[in-house]
């Protein structure tokens, strides 16, 4: 089954840099262990082959009867130096204590010849011996060993991880803010209410992003406002003419027709009451007020009703301007 990456981008984001710097991060940890070996290895064989050199000269210049009390001044972490035949060995070496026993052979050439066996134990180990000017045996015993790693070495790489963790963490939070103010001023984005503008800022797609949003938010509006304006206007001029065809139809002959023709202006005053509802819902709150004048206004609708045959008069107005929505 296929492992299921987490929904949010900036958690996928997180994981993906994070994998990536983690693999680079061990790859380099790698190499440098390796490298750490090489090293210790070539500085461990040459050290060895002088301090081999030095120490059997002088074991050898020695009176026997001196060389047992310089022994334990001439051991080493990883080699030791024994008189006699030393323990029982097999023949044959691994390719490691093939380089430690030609290193060894190279130092001592050509005065003291030495022969190496292994001897069984859990770790390896190999022992060479060789005879001094006197006849006295000397064994060489060596248990190659690499130096252990540093005990500070595993908490800074663990703060070293901890360090990258947060920077990784702190870069997605900056690549995926923009685009979560981004979604929320999308969600906010409601027709026939006021917009609330994008910040432009941040990084050059960003606020290109931001500028092209606030673009969209214009043209929405402004597309919506013409939309709503021309309903209310067609509506509010429709209420004239079909009060003008009620008065025509009431005031003809009476029958089943004219209560056809007048359930018919129902549903047409209904549809056009329901069209200024509309507009002033969407609009009203948005829609800039104007200055009217209340007496030409109100001698126009006069007029209208005189023109459908009303019996309507007006006996006294006042001056008087107001200011409301069209």
């Amino acid at each position: 089954m296929r492992p299921r990456l987490p929904g949010g981008l900036g958690s996928r984001l997180f994981l993906i840099l994070l994998a990536g710097l983690l693999c680079g991060q061990g790859l380099a940890f790698a190499i440098m262990l390796l490298e750490r070996d090489q090293s210790a290895r070539a500085v461990m064989l040459t050290t060895l082959q002088r301090d081999v050199a030095v120490a059997v000269a002088l074991l050898d210049r020695l009176p026997a009867e001196e060389r047992a009390g310089w022994l334990p001044l001439l051991d080493r972490p990883t080699y030791r130096y024994e008189l006699g035949p030393g323990a029982a060995g097999t023949l044959g070496l691994p390719s490691r204590a093939r380089m430690i026993a030609d290193e060894i052979r190279i130092a001592l050439a050509p005065r003291f010849p030495v022969r190496f066996d292994t001897v069984p134990a859990p770790t390896e180990r190999l022992q060479g011996h060789t005879v001094l000017a006197d006849g006295a045996e000397l064994t060489i015993d060596v248990r190659p060993a690499m130096r252990p790693a540093a005990s500070w070495l595993p908490v800074a790489l663990g703060v070293q991880l901890l360090a990258l963790a947060a920077c990784v963490g702190l870069a997605v939070r900056l690549a995926v803010r923009p685009l979560t103010r981004f979604a929320e001023a999308a969600d906010r984005l409601e027709p026939g209410r006021p917009a609330t503008r994008f910040t432009e800022a941040g990084p050059d797609e960003v606020a290109r992003a931001g500028r092209a949003f606030n673009a969209l938010q214009a043209r929405i509006a402004r597309h919506l406002d013409e939309r709503v304006r021309i309903l209310a206007a067609i509506s509010h001029d429709l209420q004239t003419p079909i009060t003008r065809m009620r008065l025509r139809v009431e005031t003809g002959a009476e029958g089943p027709d004219q209560d056809r023709l007048l359930a018919d202006l129902d549903e047409v005053e209904a549809l056009v009451r329901e069209g200024i509802a509309y507009a002033r819902s969407v609009h009203g709150d948005v829609e800039p007020t104007a200055r009217l004048d209340l007496r030409a206004f109100i001698e126009s609708l006069v007029f209208d009703y005189q023109d459908a045959g009303r019996d309507v008069t007006l006996t006294a107005l006042v001056d008087a301007t107001v200011a409301t929505r069209p």
